[in-house]
């Protein structure tokens, strides 16, 4: 049995996958305390037994809500699931994860904490072995979180996702609201990982023993002009329109393969949506 096993557990922010570990966890009969800035958006998982604390941030970055995060924990030791981005202030970003975790470090024995693809920076292709190299301020910040956190917690292990889509997320959502562009001719790669997938590898990642950083992707990188053409003609919606890479946001502009399958085998998981074609149909 790993020797994290049944820790209760405190999600640092409570989004998409955060929500969907939650009722994965709950299901069990794990204690859960989700910590998010809008506590009425969890009434569903407060229902179902999750202790739901207010934590918020404010535009200068200050905390609040950290003293009763403090208190629903106790004196238990707890593993955390960390999603907590780099916060914006302009072109500046900053971590969070100081503040957020060195409360409760005399408590925490396991952290997974949902990272990002970014830090690889304009690396084209990466797998397990695959050294960082962040280029823009968003994906230093990214690396500096992954660093405090490990050195906050030894027993940490950071799940580094490509694209995150779902049901109500993605490139499916942005093509029915009229809001994605094809950059250029649509020929940069991309790799993706559906919010289910990526809820089952933090679930698994939580009483696991492994440790450091993983590339996590779906088994089939692709064109986004392909993946676009095949959400078109399956939800049948138009082709989206074209624009210049120099209008793009930055995370358009990225051209990368990632092979996740190391965290795969590590953790012991399969994926349920190995293509885009499965999860966005």
């Amino acid at each position: 049995m790993p020797r994290h096993d049944k820790l209760p557990v405190v999600l640092l922010g409570c989004g998409d996958t955060s929500r969907r570990v939650a009722t994965r966890l709950l299901a069990t009969d794990r204690r859960v305390i989700a910590t998010t800035r809008r506590p009425e958006r969890l009434t569903t998982l407060a229902n179902a037994g999750a202790v739901v604390v207010g934590v918020k941030v404010d535009p200068t970055f200050g905390l609040s809500g950290l003293d009763a995060m403090r208190d629903a924990i106790g004196d238990r030791d707890v593993a955390v699931v960390h999603s907590v981005p780099p916060l914006a202030d302009g072109a500046v970003f900053r971590d969070m994860t100081e503040l957020l975790l060195r409360p409760i470090a005399n408590l925490v024995r396991r952290v997974v904490y949902i990272s990002s693809t970014g830090v690889y920076g304009d690396q084209t292709a990466v797998d397990a072995t695959t050294d960082a190299a962040p280029v823009t301020p968003r994906q230093h910040a990214r690396l500096e979180a992954e660093r405090t956190v490990t050195a906050l917690c030894p027993s940490t292990l950071i799940l580094r996702a490509a694209a995150i889509y779902g049901p109500d997320r993605g490139l499916v959502q942005r093509m029915r609201e009229g809001r994605y562009r094809l950059v250029g001719d649509g020929s940069n790669v991309g790799s993706r990982i559906h919010v289910e997938d990526l809820a089952a590898l933090v679930t698994a990642g939580i009483d696991s023993d492994v440790v450091g950083a993983y590339p996590v992707g779906d088994a089939e990188p692709a064109r986004a002009r392909d993946v676009a053409a095949f959400v078109a003609a399956r939800h049948d919606l138009p082709l989206p329109d074209a624009i210049p890479a120099s209008q793009a946001h930055e995370l358009q502009r990225v051209t990368r393969a990632v092979d996740g399958r190391a965290v795969l085998e590590a953790l012991g998981v399969a994926l349920a949506y190995p293509t885009y074609r499965e999860g966005m149909a």
